[in-house]
């Protein structure tokens, strides 16, 4: 009887030491990989992640043009008035509803797209901003993702600053200032993820 006892709780512990192996190796399983700002991702580099690290806005890995129009510069009601992060997708939107130039900065980024990924838009101006504070790293694996720097001129933001001046930001001082619709300045498509 004591011997059958011993066999019952071996074998008891035996399965139980299998189970929880099999929960372990389930739960490395399902573990996602950690994400950092400068991995190439989805298309672009990850230049912004929120809180949760699992979302973010990714930079594309060349410019979409230089000497681009904001565009429209006589039209005054654009919407387009988001400034924060997480504003530039709407931005663009009321961009391309309201003003029907082709080969505006708006329109470049609506059209651009990269390794499958075709939900590009003109970053709103504080996402801008976030794409300047982390230039370099970006630039860095642009590169090494047959890309190309951010250039040391201003670029474009999505953001309406009044009746018919916008804001841009400059690359080499990181200033950002509102220009005439009509002025030519380089423009960087960025996606959330």
């Amino acid at each position: 009887m004591k011997l059958m006892m011993k066999r019952i709780i071996l074998f008891a512990l035996i399965l139980s030491t299998q189970f929880l192996i099999q929960s372990c190796d389930k739960e490395e399983e399902q573990q996602l990989p950690t994400l950092a700002i400068g991995d190439f991702h989805e298309g672009g580099v990850i230049f912004y992640l929120d809180e949760t690290g699992e979302s973010g806005l990714i930079s594309s890995v060349a410019d979409q043009g230089f000497n681009i129009e904001w565009g429209c510069p006589t039209a005054v009601d654009f919407g387009a008035n988001g400034l924060e992060l997480g504003t530039g997708a709407q931005n663009t939107l009321d961009i391309l509803d309201r003003c029907e130039t082709q080969d505006i900065a708006a329109d470049l980024c609506d059209k651009y797209e990269n390794d499958g990924y075709e939900d590009w838009f003109l970053p709103s101006r504080d996402e801008l901003d976030s794409l300047y504070q982390n230039r370099e790293i970006v630039n860095e694996t642009a590169l090494k993702n047959n890309g190309d720097v951010l250039k040391g001129g201003e670029y474009w933001s999505s953001s309406h600053n009044n009746i018919n001046t916008v804001w841009r930001q400059n690359f080499v001082a990181g200033n950002q200032s509102s220009e005439l619709k009509d002025e030519k300045n380089y423009v960087r498509a960025i996606r959330a993820f």
